[in-house]
């Protein structure tokens, strides 16, 4: 019995001696990691502030007001962060020629590095940290325009520290709330409560070239809750919502996109040199799939495999009584001024669903607002492009959509453009399925001063090839019983219409129907030659127009249209 307790009291003994040992052992090692940590901290904040100051050749300067150390955890955190530029390297560099276009400032409250990963960074030169978190980045991007003609080949980013590192890993970066100011000569874009996320961030001999990774990282997310802006020179506002990018998925989304006009359509009217329509957009969905980010941040150029637009309003609006057709529009058909793009696309599909379309002219000489409107407009476009080296393979842009015309009439259409033609070739055709004619009494009435008082329309078709300079193609008009009332002057203080006149333009000058009652049909053989002031979707309308009047007998001389 005393043996055995003899050997219980040697094992707690041993026990105690070996917890205590361990103990003391921790203890020694968090003084000893506080005391590096203490010591390591300003040696940290010299060497980091030094190293950035010399990599940029003086031109950054890094503050700091507090950098602490845990060893134990791996952890550093940085207070009252700032990198400036300095006014006199840049001038320098400016009169130099040397000057990049690009030239960063910015400040953080705090910076927050957690899960440093010392034995690998001592043993393998291989620098891995856990996270990254930045609260509260305030980025300003200075863009200059330089004089700067050099050639050189840019180091790639493991260059810069491969004599130092093997590799530089870090698990997530993360910026909340981050705002970012790009400055261009006084023209300032503003962008607020940015959400930075990276994953999987590695600078390595081979990631820069890795297809599977976007500025080093496996994924990036970026949302921005809302967005607002003046377009420079413009008397328009471009504003959004929910803007989400997801790189790993290749998707870009937002909501509530808008372009609507900062002042009214009178003074726009007033103002404008170029004949040109006010526009008032807004799309409720905004969806991009297929998105090559690798491909615009190397290059520079908008690549997707898919776009969706819906739920939207464009409303377009000109007012005749200050605007005047007195600017040439040749060249200016819509594959044309894609291709005069300042920002290199290449879209495969987009989608329309749920599009509302409207046009609407005040009337100089009876000072009354006409429109033509297109409800429950879907459809794809196919190979909107303007990079000419990808239209070598295929020319061609083309869109098949289809709405209802003035709300009724289904209408269908299928336009195909040479984007590399010279001379704006171009096709389309398409019908116009069985409404009412009075429906366009909405802008027959109010610009032309012409009432339909009957008319059913069974079947529109049309085929039509043009250029920037003529049109021709055939018209098809199936309709019955039109009957057309002239209107009195509405400044002649009379009202209704002016009997002898549409008793005559109805017995003489239009026929009520096609084929006629004696079972004769007229098909339409148009050829038109473009008024050079006239916009592209105007000359789409007076081509078509020519084989209404050749279809209905008009005479545009006695009954203008």
């Amino acid at each position: 019995m005393v043996n055995r307790k003899s050997d219980q009291t040697k094992k707690n003994r041993t026990l105690r001696i070996i917890l205590n040992s361990l103990g003391s052992i921790l203890l020694i090692g968090l003084i000893a990691s506080w005391i590096l940590s203490s010591y390591l901290a300003p040696y940290l904040k010299s060497e980091i502030t030094q190293k950035v100051h010399e990599g940029s050749d003086g031109l950054y300067k890094l503050d700091m007001k507090d950098l602490d150390v845990t060893l134990a955890t791996g952890t550093i955190q940085i207070q009252e962060l700032k990198l400036s530029a300095d006014p006199n390297i840049l001038k320098k560099l400016n009169s130099q020629d040397s000057l990049t276009e690009f030239v960063l400032e910015g400040s953080s409250p705090s910076l927050r590095l957690s899960g440093l990963g010392i034995i690998d960074l001592l043993l393998y030169k291989k620098l891995r940290i856990s996270s990254i978190r930045l609260d509260a980045l305030n980025l300003v991007l200075h863009q200059h325009k330089t004089n700067n003609q050099k050639k050189e080949k840019p180091k790639m980013a493991y260059e810069l520290f491969q004599k130092h590192l093997k590799s530089l890993h870090i698990g997530i970066i993360d910026i909340k709330k981050a705002d970012l100011t790009i400055k261009n000569d006084g023209e300032d874009l503003h962008v607020k409560k940015i959400d930075l996320e990276m994953k999987d961030f590695l600078i390595d001999g081979k990631s820069e070239q890795n297809p599977s990774r976007v500025l080093f990282a496996k994924d990036i997310q970026v949302s921005l809750p809302q967005f607002d802006f003046e377009i420079p020179n413009s008397p328009y506002k471009l504003s959004l919502k929910d803007l989400r990018l997801n790189a790993k998925d290749s998707l870009l989304t937002m909501s509530d996109l808008m372009i609507r006009p900062m002042v009214s359509r009178t003074t726009f009217a007033k103002n404008d040199q170029e004949n040109k329509s006010m526009i008032d957009l807004k799309l409720g969905g905004f969806r991009m799939t297929g998105l090559h980010l690798r491909r615009f941040i190397q290059d520079r150029l908008i690549r997707a495999e898919h776009l969706l637009l819906e739920k939207g309003n464009i409303d377009l609006s000109k007012d005749k009584r200050y605007q005047q057709e007195n600017v040439s529009k040749i060249g200016e058909n819509p594959a044309q001024q894609i291709m005069a793009f300042n920002q290199r696309i290449i879209l495969d599909r987009v989608d329309l669903k749920g599009i509302r379309l409207s046009y609407t002219e005040r009337s100089k000489r009876y000072n009354r607002d006409g429109t033509v409107h297109f409800n429950q407009i879907q459809g794809t476009l196919r190979n909107v492009n303007n990079d000419t080296l990808s239209l070598r393979r295929n020319s061609h842009m083309e869109a098949d959509l289809q709405g209802y015309a003035m709300g009724e009439g289904l209408l269908k259409a299928h336009f195909n453009f040479d984007m590399l033609s010279r001379n704006g070739r171009y096709s389309y055709k398409g019908s116009l399925e069985r409404m009412q004619a009075p429906a366009y009494n909405k802008i027959l009435i109010p610009l032309l001063n012409i009432e339909l008082n009957s008319g059913n329309i069974r079947q529109i078709k049309f085929d039509i090839h043009g250029d920037d300079v003529n049109s021709n193609g055939t018209f098809h008009f199936d309709y019955d019983h039109f009957k057309v009332s002239i209107l009195q002057d509405p400044d002649s203080g009379k009202k209704g219409k002016k009997g002898f006149l549409s008793l005559l333009a109805n017995t003489f000058l239009i026929k009520d129907s096609n084929p006629d009652a004696n079972g004769k049909y007229t098909v339409a053989q148009i050829y038109y030659t473009r008024t050079p002031e006239h916009p592209y979707f105007k000359v789409v309308w007076k081509t078509l127009l020519q084989g209404i009047i050749e279809c209905t007998g008009t005479n545009p001389d006695i009954l203008p249209l």
